[in-house]
């Protein structure tokens, strides 16, 4: 009863033997993994950060907005 090797043992998935990983596979895929993670990571606190200036700068516009209305009334 022999079993195929799982493809998540190998690099990109591909059952090519030079791809293989040498070290134990759940060491190799948890490596994997926690690269992901980090990737993953990366993006999520960029796109806070973005969405901090957005709120930041649509603040600032609508404080500005709010101002020269409150001058045009006085004009009129």
């Amino acid at each position: 009863m022999r079993k195929p090797i799982p493809k998540s043992c190998y690099q990109n998935y591909e059952r090519i033997d030079s791809k293989r990983y040498t070290q134990n596979c759940l060491e190799a895929v948890q490596q994997n993994a926690a690269k992901g993670a980090h990737i993953g990571s990366s993006v999520k606190w960029t796109l806070f950060l973005f969405e901090l200036l957005a709120l930041g700068i649509t603040s600032l516009l609508g404080i500005n907005l709010r101002n020269e209305r409150r001058r045009q009334l006085f004009e009129n």
